[in-house]
């Protein structure tokens, strides 16, 4: 596995052929993807709203992405968004 993790947001990962480019670097240990379920929701919802996919296929690329990484989703770090600078 990667020694140092990338987060991908929802921007990186809405464009079919970077997500391509991004999950399949990550397949290969060039280093390790992380995201929140948040942004996994951002992206579903923007497939569905801006994008010609159905609820199902959006659904079902979710469902893959979460299967093909599923050490990749981020948990516990709800408390440091205050301290963020917007």
């Amino acid at each position: 596995m990667a020694t140092f993790g990338v987060t991908l947001d929802a921007c990186v990962l809405y464009p079919a052929r970077l997500r391509d480019t991004l999950l399949l670097a990550a397949e290969r240990n060039l280093y390790r993807p992380q995201w929140t379920d948040e942004i996994l929701a951002e992206l579903r919802r923007n497939l569905v709203t801006s994008a010609p996919m159905t609820d199902a296929k959006a659904d079902g690329l979710i469902e893959s992405i979460r299967v093909s990484f599923e050490h990749a989703v981020v948990v516990g770090y709800e408390p440091l968004i205050p301290a963020m600078p917007t």
